[in-house]
């Protein structure tokens, strides 16, 4: 019987998974509608967790829900897997609504953020043990847990126990106990959050590949907005139990609904200037609010006169304009600037990395993140010259906080 290969020993292999055998019978599409989980608060206040949801994970999608802590991202997932009791709305399963579905009779497995193995048992008895319960046949649990060790290399670890192993491999093992059961659904509850940054990485890598063999629906829920970008086929941004923007990554990143997406997605975050609009010149020009410091001077910068046209309405009126760091450059790379798109900012810290250099200044009233070029160099409390690409500009209603350009 053909298995996926590996390359390298440790928490740090590299799977092959092109030949791997293990094929994951069940499909679904997975469809949540106002979805609501409510608590009482310790003074019996009532706290929605989950508020009126709505999402659709398509048949063989990686969906990735992300959000900060607390903002109701596990509780859903927690809803679907039959864990919580659903307060308000429906949970289909391949058409069917699951809501009063005993948790093994929804077809899903769930890999937890803590593992969840059992202490006292081998890895092969862990990852066994859900198909005993189920009573499947001696042969056929054989079979499905060698086949699933091989792909995810713990071939080797099977009469282990957990505390012999590394918290990658404790990983894996809980993931393979999910994979075993051939589910239509997979959930993934945070479950990269214990491992160090370049197992993070690794395993990131090897779920997606995972995810490509198994050809399985799959909904992974995270904080980590790296993970969601890299990761998932669409994305769900998530605040205070209510779902924000579900999109393809990049689309999220290059048009995000509204400021708390905006600055949520994207590594350093997108840079947020509150300001107004007004006419001048002949031209329409944001103009920063005015900060309390004397050290660096509020700016106007013009916007795209395509932009301009869907602005009018804003024209005397507060807005915020929203800019990535890699869409700010300094002045004398760019000769052909003007002072229409031109800055003056305080430099208070230069941070290289190597390939890239950031640039954290003060303009105004607010702060600035601006990825340099690599060797760029700037003293504290420096002026320096910036060049925004208003192209890339975006603007929001600060009173609804949606995207209007």
């Amino acid at each position: 019987m053909p298995a996926a290969t590996a390359r390298g020993t440790g928490d740090y292999c590299v799977l092959d998974f092109d030949h791997a055998p293990f094929k994951n019978a069940g499909m679904a599409r997975v469809v949540i509608e106002n979805l609501t989980k409510i608590f009482k608060g310790p003074a019996g206040e009532i706290i929605r967790a989950v508020n009126r949801a709505n999402l659709v994970v398509e048949d063989k999608e990686f969906l990735v829900l992300v959000g900060p802590s607390g903002c109701g991202k596990s509780s859903t997932l927690r809803m679907i897997a039959g864990l919580d009791e659903v307060s308000e709305g429906t949970i289909s399963i391949d058409g069917r609504v699951v809501n009063k579905v005993e948790p093994k009779d929804r077809d899903i497995a769930m890999v937890f953020q803590n593992y969840a193995l059992y202490p006292h048992m081998s890895v092969y008895e862990n990852m066994a043990f859900g198909l005993k319960l189920r009573n499947i046949a001696r042969t056929e649990i054989e079979q499905r847990v060698r086949e699933a060790a091989a792909t995810l290399d713990l071939a080797d670890c099977l009469n282990r126990k957990p505390k012999e192993l590394s918290g990658g491999q404790r990983q894996r093992v809980a993931v393979g106990r999910a994979i075993v059961r051939k589910p239509k659904v997979f959930l993934f509850d945070e479950p990269l959050s214990n491992l160090d940054a370049p197992m993070r990485a690794q395993m990131r890598r090897e779920i997606s590949k995972l995810h490509t063999q198994l050809a399985s629906t799959m909904l992974f829920v995270t904080h980590d907005q790296s993970e969601a970008m890299t990761m998932g086929d669409r994305i769900a941004v998530m605040k205070d139990g209510i779902i924000q923007q579900v999109a393809l990554p990049m689309e999220v990143y290059h048009q995000p609904a509204n400021l708390f997406v905006a600055g949520f997605i994207g590594s350093p975050a997108m840079n947020l200037f509150r300001g107004m609009l007004e006419r001048r010149d002949g031209g329409l020009f944001f103009h920063e609010q005015p900060g309390q410091s004397g050290d660096a001077k509020s700016f106007a910068v013009r916007v795209e006169a395509e932009m301009a046209a869907r602005l009018g309405d804003f024209i005397g009126r507060h807005i915020v304009l929203g800019i990535r760091p890699e869409h700010i450059a300094e002045r004398l790379q760019l000769r052909e600037a003007t002072d229409a798109c031109t800055i003056e900012a305080v430099a208070e810290l230069v941070e290289p990395l190597g390939a890239e250099t950031y640039l954290y200044a003060a303009s105004g009233a607010h702060s600035l993140t601006a990825r340099m070029q690599p060797g760029y160099r700037a003293a504290a409390k420096e002026k320096v010259l910036l060049v925004l690409d208003m192209r890339h500009a975006h603007f929001f209603d600060p009173d609804t906080e949606k995207r209007i350009g």
